[in-house]
C-alpha cells in the first residue's frame, strides 16, 4: 500500500503546519520544491511540513513515497530513502533518524507532528516486507504519473472548452468567436507551431487586448508566455494539475507564471474544474484496468531562442520547429513593443514637460544627451510617473529604467526623431517656463479622473499607511485583542514619518529599506523581553505576529513587488532573535549598522533615524510586555473567581 494509500485508510488529513496531498497549498509546494533543489515530482509528496515563520514552506519538512527531505533554515535540503532509516523518532518537536538529530521544528504543533510522524512509521514498518519494485509500482499508479491517453486527452480538452463557453469568462475566447487579430498577435508571440485551427481557447493577459501574453488551450497542448517571461509549451498528455492562486499559475504544482490582467476571481473556477477533470481520468485509470499504452517515439525538442525558453524536467516536452532567423525573431518580440506604446503615449500626452529634458546645458537640441546613462535615467524616471497606473502596478520603476537603458536605441530614437527643433526652442527646464494654455487644456485637466501622480518612493509608504489605518480600525472593533495590534502599529506609527524622508528615492530602494528598519526594529527590540517570558510557548510568535501582518498585507497591496522576504530580511531577524546574550546582540547590530553606513547613498535611512527608531521599538517592547501582563493577570483573575474554589 503507497504512503498516501494508507495516511487516507487512516482518514489521516491536514491540520495546522502538516498538509496533506492532495490538500498541500500549491503556493507552498511551489516554493518548498525550489528551495529544496530536488528533482522529486510534485506528485510524488504525501506530506508537507511547514517550518516557516510566515507560512512560505521553504523550510520544514517534505515526506514523499519512498524518501523525506528535510530542511533547516539556513542549510541545504538533506534527502533520506526510506532504505537507509533504520530509526525515526519524535522527541517533543526534535526529528531523529537513525539515533541522530535530523531537525528541531519551531512551528508546527507538537500534538501534530507526533500524530504525522507515528504514521509514517507505522507504514514505514508494514513495507519493510514488500518488494521494493512493487511498492514503486504501486506509487507510481496512485500518483497518476502516466500518460493520459488520446481518448482522456479529448475528454479534458472537451469539458474545458465546453466549461470555457459556458461560463463566458472575460478576456477568455473560444472558437471560432477569437479575434483574428488577436490570434495572429498570440500564435506569433508564444504559440511555438502551434496551427491556426489547432486552437480552442485563447486567455488574453494584455491591457490593450494585444493578446501577445495569455494563454492558448490546443487539442493536444497548452502554450503560455506571462508579461516578460519566456513562452512555455505544455502536452495535455502530461498535465497532472491546473490552479490559479491569486495572480499565479501553476501547473503540476509548480508555479509558472504570474498573470497581470486576470487571476483567481477571473479564472479561479474555470482552472479548479480543469485540474478536477485531470484528477477524474488520472483516478479512473488507477481504478480501471488501462488500456495497453503505445510505445511512441520520444519527440525531438522545440528549438526556440536559448533564452527564453526554461525547461521544467518532467513536466512539459517541446516539438519540434525551424530554428527562425534573426528577423523571425524580432517580429516576436512582444514586451519591448508593448512598452514602446507606453512611453509613446506617455511622451505624447506630456511632451511639454518632457522635451525640456533633450536640450542641453548649451541651449542646443541634443539626441545624443541622451547616451548618457544618467540622463536616460532622469527621463526614465520621469517619465514612469506617465504611465498608466496599472502598469505601473504590473512593472516596478527600476525594472522600467533598466529597460529603458537598455532599448534607448529603439525607444528613443524612433520616437523622438524630429524634435530636435521644437527642443531647441523650449526654455531651460529650470527654471520651468509657464506654458501657455488655451481653455481647452484647462477643461481637460477639470475633468481628468485619471489617478493622480505618484512621485518615486511614494507607493510604499502610502501602503504603510493604509496598512496601520487597517490596524487602528481592527484594534477598535476587537479591543480584547489590542495589545497584539499596539506593537505594530507603534512601530508603523514611528517609522512612516522617517519613510517620508526618502520619497524622491525609487520604489524598489524605499521598500528595501522600510523593510530592512522594520525588521531591525523587531530583531532588537525583542531582547526587551524578560527571559522567562520569552520562554514560553509561542511567545516568540506572537511577538512577531504584527511583523507577519504587515509583510502579507503589503504583499497583498501590492502583488508587482519583487521584495522577497525570506531572502531579503527574515535571516536577518531571526539570528537577531536567537542570539545568546544582549553583549552579541550589541556586536552584531553594531557590525550591521557599521556596514550600512559604510555603504549608505541617497535614499538610505539616515543613521540618527534609525538609532531613533531602536530606541522606539524598545519602548514598544516594553509597553507591550506590560500589556501582555495584564491580560495575562487578569485572565488568571478571572479564573480564579470563576473556579478558586475548585481549585484551591
Amino acid at each position: 500500500m503507497s504512503l498516501l494509500a494508507f495516511l487516507q485508510a487512516r482518514k489521516y488529513s491536514s491540520s495546522g503546519r502538516v498538509y496533506v496531498a492532495p490538500n498541500i497549498p500549491k503556493k507552498l509546494l511551489s516554493n518548498a520544491l525550489a528551495a529544496y533543489d530536488l528533482t522529486l515530482d510534485p506528485s510524488d509528496v504525501v506530506v508537507l511540513v511547514d517550518d516557516t515563520m510566515f507560512g512560505s514552506g521553504k523550510d520544514g519538512c517534505l515526506i514523499a513515497h519512498d524518501c523525506l527531505a528535510i530542511r533547516e533554515t539556513f542549510t541545504d535540503a538533506v534527502t533520506y530513502a526510506y532504505s537507509e532509516v533504520q530509526s525515526l523518532e519524535l522527541q517533543g518537536s526534535k526529528l531523529f533518524l537513525n539515533k541522530r538529530q535530523a531537525i528541531a521544528f519551531n512551528m508546527p504543533d507538537k500534538a501534530d507532528l507526533n500524530r504525522c510522524f507515528a504514521l509514517v512509521l507505522e507504514w514505514m514498518s508494514s513495507q519493510s516486507d514488500a518488494a521494493p519494485s512493487a511498492k514503486r509500482t504501486e506509487v507510481k499508479a496512485a500518483a497518476g504519473n502516466q500518460e493520459l491517453s488520446a481518448a482522456q486527452v479529448e475528454s479534458v480538452v472537451q469539458m474545458s472548452v465546453n466549461l470555457a463557453e459556458r461560463l463566458g469568462l472575460e478576456r477568455v475566447y473560444v472558437r471560432p468567436h477569437i479575434p483574428q487579430k488577436k490570434l495572429q498577435a498570440a500564435l506569433e508571440s508564444y504559440g511555438a507551431n502551434m496551427r491556426e485551427d489547432e486552437v480552442l481557447v485563447l486567455i488574453d493577459d494584455t491591457l490593450f487586448g494585444g493578446a501577445k501574453e495569455g494563454v492558448l488551450m490546443g487539442e493536444s497542448k497548452l502554450a503560455l508566455k506571462m508579461v516578460f517571461e519566456a513562452p512555455r509549451l505544455f502536452f495535455w498528455r502530461h498535465l497532472e494539475g491546473l490552479a490559479v492562486e491569486k495572480r499565479d499559475l501553476y501547473v503540476n504544482s509548480r508555479k509558472v507564471g504570474s498573470f497581470t490582467q486576470v487571476g483567481e476571481k477571473e479564472l479561479g473556477e474555470f482552472f479548479s474544474l480543469i485540474d478536477q477533470a485531470l484528477i477524474d481520468v488520472r483516478q479512473a485509470s488507477v481504478d480501471y484496468t488501462p488500456a495497453p499504452q503505445q510505445v511512441v517515439p520520444e519527440p525531438e525538442p522545440e528549438v526556440l531562442e536559448p533564452a527564453q525558453v526554461e525547461e521544467i524536467s518532467a513536466l512539459a516536452v517541446i516539438e519540434d520547429t525551424p530554428v527562425r532567423s534573426p528577423a523571425e525573431q524580432q517580429s516576436k518580440v512582444s514586451g519591448k513593443d508593448k512598452l514602446l506604446g507606453y512611453v509613446a503615449v506617455a511622451i505624447e500626452q506630456n511632451k511639454p514637460k518632457i522635451l525640456p529634458f533633450l536640450k542641453e546645458k548649451t541651449g542646443e537640441a541634443s539626441l545624443a544627451a541622451l547616451r548618457d546613462d544618467a540622463n536616460v535615467e532622469k527621463l526614465g524616471v520621469f517619465i514612469y510617473a506617465f504611465l498608466p497606473g496599472v502598469v505601473r502596478l504590473a512593472l516596478k520603476e527600476d525594472t522600467f529604467v533598466r529597460f529603458m537603458l537598455e532599448n534607448r536605441n529603439k525607444l528613443l530614437d524612433k520616437l523622438l526623431t524630429g524634435e530636435a527643433e521644437r527642443v531647441a526652442a523650449l526654455p531651460d527646464i529650470t527654471p520651468a517656463a509657464p506654458v501657455s494654455r488655451g481653455y481647452h487644456a484647462d477643461l481637460d485637466d477639470l475633468l481628468m479622473d485619471d489617478e493622480p501622480e505618484l512621485r518615486p518612493g511614494q507607493q510604499p509608504v502610502d501602503i504603510l499607511r493604509a496598512i496601520l489605518q487597517e490596524m487602528k480600525q481592527d484594534q477598535l472593533e476587537d479591543p480584547d485583542a489590542e495589545f497584539i495590534w499596539q506593537l505594530p502599529i507603534d512601530f508603523l506609527e514611528a517609522l512612516i514619518p522617517k519613510a517620508e524622508k526618502l520619497i524622491g528615492a525609487p520604489d524598489k530602494k524605499v521598500e528595501d529599506q522600510v523593510f530592512f528598519v522594520l525588521a531591525l526594529m523587531y530583531g532588537f527590540s525583542f531582547h526587551k523581553v524578560p527571559e522567562a517570558v520569552r520562554t514560553q510557548e509561542n511567545i516568540f510568535e506572537t511577538f512577531l505576529n504584527g511583523f507577519g501582518v504587515i509583510c502579507s498585507s503589503y504583499e497583498e497591496r501590492n502583488p508587482a513587488s519583487t521584495f522577497n522576504l525570506d531572502d531579503d530580511v527574515l535571516p536577518m531577524l531571526l539570528i537577531m532573535t536567537k542570539v545568546a546574550s544582549k553583549q552579541q546582540l550589541n556586536e552584531l547590530v553594531r557590525k550591521m549598522l557599521d556596514e550600512h553606513s559604510t555603504v549608505s547613498e541617497p535614499g538610505d535611512f539616515e543613521m540618527d533615524d534609525i538609532m531613533l527608531l531602536l530606541r522606539a521599538a524598545n519602548t514598544g517592547a516594553v509597553a507591550w510586555v506590560d500589556a501582555l501582563t495584564r491580560v495575562c493577570v487578569a485572565q488568571e483573575r478571572e479564573v480564579q473567581r470563576k473556579w478558586g474554589d475548585v481549585l484551591n
